[in-house]
């Protein structure tokens, strides 16, 4: 859409954008077209959308895809949202806290919609009890800042996870996804690809050096992130104070992830419970970016130090390692000695 456009729509339905929500409308269709294109849709997807705003994302999904749910948070947005994509029969939008429904709810609304399909449209499946597991679909929104980290955590480590999130974020948060461990690193040269400019695992200027964190390990754990392209904050209006970033996060059989579900881990009764001792491993690990890992692990796991230098000599690790400093590899190697 067109500021002109936005602008009128926010009169129409009096809406003042909120800084709460995150709300900075794209005004360069250009843009959108990316973002759709990045998540490589056909007539079959299923797609979660967050934070639809005025339908602009949605109404470019609708017309690619056999269902989209569109979660929005803001009252009067839904509104507007709901009348203005009203001809879209595929396109359902939802009042509701994206963070308080859970994947398996959103797969189920996917699948039971709310409007009966368009003409020449495929109907969904019928969702039996006990299916939705490994329902295929796709996260692809323009996502408020303030909840960024949290929407990607969800469908990265939730079940059932999508199979490809495709999100506007923020520029900084898009690096720090995309990191590679610490120190000394230099982002990649940029490559060319599907006709988008994309650089994968870029540390970004500003961000040299600072490495790993929770955030890049959990995503990369769990999936394979990539910036297809930057967005300056000029295409968003009102203009918000950082650049915007294109990420793309494949969550296939390649992840960590499902390397590790298939084989199983050694030492661990289930997949599920490794998961969860590994992040807390990593939680403890970053409880203090600035000490020695050995420091962090001790104190937080009431360990006697000799057999937390024992265990990162045993994966490979100095003694002297911060936890910034680790890949996911390296943390995988670690959680399974502790």
């Amino acid at each position: 859409m067109k500021i002109d456009e936005i602008k009128s729509l926010c009169d129409k339905y009096s809406i003042r954008p909120s800084k709460k929500f995150g709300q900075n409308f794209v005004v360069d269709a250009r843009i959108t077209r990316m973002v759709v294109d990045a998540a490589k849709l056909n007539a079959d997807d299923c797609v979660v959308e967050v934070g639809p705003g005025l339908g602009a994302l949605t109404q470019e999904l609708a017309q690619k895809v056999k269902q989209v749910v569109a979660v929005e948070v803001d009252q009067k947005m839904y509104r507007a949202a709901t009348e203005l994509l009203a001809l879209y029969k595929n396109a359902d939008i939802v009042l509701g806290d994206i963070l308080k429904i859970p994947n398996k709810k959103l797969v189920e609304m996917l699948h039971n919609p709310t409007h009966p399909p368009s003409p020449g449209l495929r109907p969904p499946s019928p969702l039996g009890r006990g299916e939705g597991e490994g329902t295929p679909y796709k996260v692809v929104a323009n996502l408020p800042y303030s909840i960024t980290s949290a929407v990607l955590r969800k469908f990265t480590e939730q079940e059932p996870k999508p199979e490809l999130i495709v999100v506007m974020v923020q520029k900084e948060v898009a690096q720090r996804v995309c990191a590679s461990p610490s120190p000394g690193l230099r982002p990649p040269s940029p490559t060319r690809g599907e006709g988008i400019d994309s650089v994968p695992f870029p540390l970004g200027r500003g961000k040299k050096g600072e490495g790993m964190s929770i955030l890049s390990v959990a995503v990369q754990y769990f999936g394979k992130p990539e910036i297809v392209a930057y967005v300056e904050r000029s295409a968003f209006w009102p203009e918000p104070e950082v650049d915007s970033a294109i990420l793309r996060i494949e969550l296939g059989d390649t992840s960590l992830f499902a390397q590790d579900k298939k084989r199983g881990v050694p030492g661990a009764p289930s997949t599920h419970n490794f998961e969860k001792h590994l992040f807390q491993i990593v939680r403890i690990g970053f409880s203090s970016r600035r000490k020695q890992l050995q420091n962090n692990l001790s104190a937080g796991l009431k360990m006697p130090r000799d057999k937390v230098f024992e265990a990162l000599k045993r994966a490979g690790l100095s003694a002297r390692a911060r936890p910034q400093e680790l890949s996911v590899e390296n943390w995988i190697a670690l959680a399974r000695l502790l």
